[in-house]
């Protein structure tokens, strides 16, 4: 399996505010808090590890890849930083502003991870993921040493793979990580999820909470769409039987109507997990 590490940064200190936003948005793609604290997720679950606030940092840890970014930096009002790495030689970032733009991409190796049948990149894409500085600065805010920042991620820039030298080494990704976390005032960028989650954290003992949600299995939407059902059409027998009495009918037929309505109330047995 391929080592990746994926990891969001957000310029505020609002740790709270980032863990709700991050709800918010879990449960528009119908997912729903869980407790998942296993060593691998289970299926159907997504894990974030919150941690912060360091520096003028929060930073957002996920075990896959979630395009989170822009929403949450529009949700919060603050922009954002992107950080991926593959293995130890490939590694990028994509900077947002607080109004969930993105600005700025940089990627040392943009075909490095392809699949064999996945396109090259043309030379729109070459030229979209070399990074700017200038837009870097201005949406972070200032930053230090770019000098040193620009001269690494030029070295680290390996514009089409099948053109590099096949028998010698790739670039590490550390110096180019660490080169742009000084720069940024940020934390260590290398760590993936589980480094961060079983080393990291308890070593250094930082502020720190995992987030977990996952999809409804099919039971339990079931259950959830009939007991709406049965709730609705008990609603609609409650009406009906106001405008009954209301109407002045028989109370037999009231007495009726009501015993109906109320059997209507009872929802299915739910389903075991």
């Amino acid at each position: 399996m391929t080592d990746r590490a994926w990891s969001l940064h957000l310029l505020t200190a609002d740790v709270e505010g980032v863990a709700a936003a991050l709800a918010e948005l879990a449960a528009a793609e119908g997912l729903e808090p869980t407790t998942d604290a296993g060593t691998t997720p289970k299926p159907g679950c997504a894990r974030f590890l919150l941690c912060g606030p360091r520096g003028r940092w929060v930073s957002v840890y996920m075990e896959q890849a979630w395009p989170l970014a822009g929403a949450l930096c529009s949700a919060l009002a603050c922009p954002g930083l992107t950080v991926s790495r593959v293995e130890d030689s490939a590694f990028g970032y994509e900077a947002f502003a607080a109004n969930g733009e993105l600005q700025d991409r940089y990627h040392s190796c943009p075909d490095y991870a392809l699949a064999p049948d996945d396109p090259e990149p043309d030379q729109a894409e070459l030229a979209a993921t070399r990074g700017d500085l200038d837009a870097l600065a201005a949406t972070l805010g200032d930053l230090a040493d770019l000098e040193h920042l620009t001269e690494v991620l030029e070295e680290q820039r390996i514009e089409r793979l099948r053109e590099h030298d096949a028998y010698g080494r790739l670039p590490e990704a550390r110096p180019g990580l660490e080169a742009l976390a000084a720069a940024c005032g940020l934390p260590d960028l290398y760590p993936d999820f589980d480094e961060m989650r079983h080393f990291a954290i308890p070593d250094d003992d930082l502020p720190a909470q995992l987030l977990a949600f996952r999809a409804p299995t099919r039971s339990e939407e079931r259950w959830r769409t009939a007991r709406g059902k049965l709730v609705d059409a008990a609603q609609r027998a409650r009406a009906a039987l106001a405008r009954r009495r209301g109407a002045g009918k028989a109370p037999t037929e009231a007495a009726s109507a009501e015993a109906g309505s109320a059997g209507d109330d009872a929802a299915p047995e739910r389903p075991a997990p």
